[in-house]
């Protein structure tokens, strides 16, 4: 329970009135949306080492925004959840990991060429 008093099943309570909850609290359904947000920018923030993240919000919840505006009805989201979302994960997953490895041991390679260099120099 959180502290605006949520109860499980969504009933109200006995002749007390539940005090309102603001649009983003973490038991509404604005909570599960506001924690892959921070989770998505924490990642960003650690992948990319930027120091400060606020421009980088309005950003991430624009593109959130727009991509809202642009599902018409229930077909299209049937549609995005079924289809592209799922062939968008695997891509993401194997695609973008095998990329990321891909460019690691570049930079590794790279690195171990540099430092055979300068000692050979030296």
């Amino acid at each position: 329970s959180c502290r605006w008093r949520c109860r499980p099943g969504g009933g109200r309570s006995r002749g007390r009135r539940r005090p309102s909850r603001p649009p983003g609290s973490p038991c509404g359904p604005g909570g599960y949306l506001s924690t892959n947000i921070h989770f998505a920018l924490t990642t960003f923030k650690q992948l990319t080492h930027i120091k400060y993240i606020s421009g980088v919000v309005y950003c991430f919840c624009a593109v959130i925004f727009v991509i809202s505006l642009v599902i018409k009805n229930m077909s299209e989201i049937n549609v995005l959840s079924n289809v592209v979302y799922k062939y968008l994960s695997i891509g993401f997953v194997f695609v973008l990991s095998l990329i990321i490895l891909v460019l690691a041991c570049l930079k590794k390679l790279i690195l171990k060429l540099l430092k055979k260099e300068a000692t050979s120099n030296v």
